[in-house]
């Protein structure tokens, strides 16, 4: 993978290439609320290789889903992106609505956090999967519900889920439901935001897992947003740090982690260090 020549860090430091060719680069991305021009993420660069995994990490409100949507072409409304997302080169932000359309699926796909809203409430989860895979793999209906259960099996979900409606499933199974889809469709990109949200400690396994394949045996090129800078580390190859709507820091993971050159940074890693620490004693002591 290879950092952009333009990468918006802190106190002017150019990032260092490193070797591979990017799916996704973007250039001075920004966003801004149309009505008012208040400026909600401020001139951000990135890149993401296939076969490789960019994690984005800051608190809440600091602009990570919404870098993400603009990434995608995905802003609400009332929302604008500039600045330059080239995916092979394509501009997605001066594609228009059509030329968006026919990327997203085999080309992009997006986990969100919104699991309860991501499916339609009337259909089964099995009917939704496997009509989307029928639209953009072009399956017949049989070999598309026969993907749908592998999928989910990748997820360690059961057939059964498949027949569910999703009010019958908690947010950690739609969570799941919507990575199985990413898997199915073999997207050239994911971006999973926040993907293991609400789920528990082997339901966040298995969704790690299952992207996990995705970047190393399919060469999908991941963008994987979280609170959770363990899972961050046990996946990206590098990190994007993002602060009010800026990026403080940007680098291979390891670097970037151990050696973090932004306080905000560095105060993200000492966070994480204390509740580690801390759940480390309350397991030694068996809760008390």
């Amino acid at each position: 993978m290879i950092t952009p020549e333009t990468s918006h860090a802190p106190g002017g430091h150019e990032e260092r290439a490193l070797p591979g060719s990017p799916l996704l680069v973007a250039r001075q991305v920004s966003v801004r609320v149309k009505d008012s021009g208040r400026v909600l993420v401020d001139r951000v660069s990135l890149a993401v290789a296939a076969g490789s995994c960019l994690g984005i990490v800051g608190e809440s409100g600091s602009g990570k889903t919404l870098l993400c949507r603009a990434l995608l072409a995905l802003l609400p409304r009332g929302l604008a992106a500039s600045g330059q997302v080239l995916f092979e080169g394509q501009d997605v932000l001066a594609m228009t609505d059509r030329e968006r359309r026919s990327l997203r699926g085999r080309d992009t796909s997006l986990v969100t956090q919104q699991a309860m809203t991501a499916f339609d409430p009337l259909l089964t989860l099995g009917t939704q999967m496997a009509a989307f895979f029928c639209d953009r793999l072009g399956l017949g209906k049989r070999a598309a519900h026969d993907l749908v259960r592998t999928v989910l099996e990748r997820v360690n979900l059961p057939p059964r889920v498949a027949q569910c409606y999703p009010h019958e499933l908690s947010g950690g199974m739609l969570q799941r439901c919507m990575t199985a889809t990413s898997l199915g469709l073999g997207s050239r990109l994911v971006v999973a935001d926040e993907p293991t949200t609400a789920l528990d400690a082997k339901s966040r396994r298995d969704v790690l897992l299952a992207l996990k394949g995705l970047v190393t045996e399919q060469g999908t090129a991941l963008i994987l947003v979280s609170h959770d800078l363990g899972a961050v580390q046990t996946m990206a190859d590098t990190i994007l740090v993002l602060q009010g709507g800026r990026c403080v820091e940007y680098g291979c993971a390891r670097t970037v982690l151990n050696a973090p050159r932004h306080e905000y940074t560095r105060y993200l890693v000492r966070t994480r260090k204390a509740l580690s620490a801390r759940f480390a004693r309350f397991a030694r002591h068996g809760g008390e």
